[in-house]
């Protein structure tokens, strides 16, 4: 929506309503993620969820966010949540004001009265201040964001000191449930079987990015 109006053009209207083209947006893009995808929406409708996908042109190509929303009645509005997204190729602060005139559309056109957003961006992208600049306020992470690092060569005692006791409280149940761990080895067949669960975690809801692949 480069030219500021607040419907979509062509393009991005067969985006907003065709989950077929919307998936092969997500698929195409380096950051899309399994949770802007047709399937996670399919898989929150039982839990209350509906969901709308605002798309805008930015500067080159699209951007865009799949927003589950739930209404809290009696409140005639909803709130809206957008995990991974938005996203797009080529970020920069017109594209991004380009995506809020169109999230704002959204908003009145749903009845959205609170929108959180949590794009796939790495801390300190620019795409920050040009949210600010938008007036998007800054939330607490929902999703986690962050990767912890364990140095396996450590001594095991000193492992188990690192952890907080309700991790070593955890660990041990699952041990007296006779959960074990097993070492994968060189060629790591074991681990394949747990690379199918990840994949298709359920019929219709894997990505479709790693469908068919092994």
């Amino acid at each position: 929506m480069a030219d500021g109006t607040d419907g979509p053009g062509v393009e991005e209207d067969v985006l907003e309503r065709d989950a077929a083209a919307w998936d092969a947006l997500v698929a195409a893009d380096p950051a899309g993620s399994y949770l802007q995808t047709a399937a996670w929406a399919r898989a929150n409708r039982d839990r209350g969820w509906r969901v709308v996908r605002v798309v805008a042109r930015g500067t080159e190509g699209s951007i865009g966010a799949q927003i589950l929303l739930h209404r809290a009645p009696p409140s005639p509005w909803s709130r809206g949540y957008a995990p991974r997204g938005p996203f797009a190729a080529t970020l920069d602060a017109a594209t991004v004001a380009a995506f809020t005139r169109a999230a704002r559309a959204a908003a009145r056109r749903h009845r959205i009265g609170h929108l959180m957003i949590d794009p796939p961006w790495r801390e300190g992208h620019p795409a920050a201040g040009w949210l600010a600049t938008e007036g998007w306020r800054p939330a607490d992470a929902l999703l986690i964001n962050r990767t912890r690092i364990i140095d396996l060569a450590t001594e095991e005692s000193e492992l188990w000191s690192g952890l907080r006791s309700s991790a070593r409280w955890s660990v041990n149940k699952a041990g007296r449930s006779g959960f074990t761990v097993v070492e994968a080895g060189v060629d790591a067949r074991p681990a394949r079987p747990l690379q199918r669960l990840h994949r298709d975690p359920h019929p219709g809801y894997g990505d479709p990015r790693h469908q068919g692949r092994s």
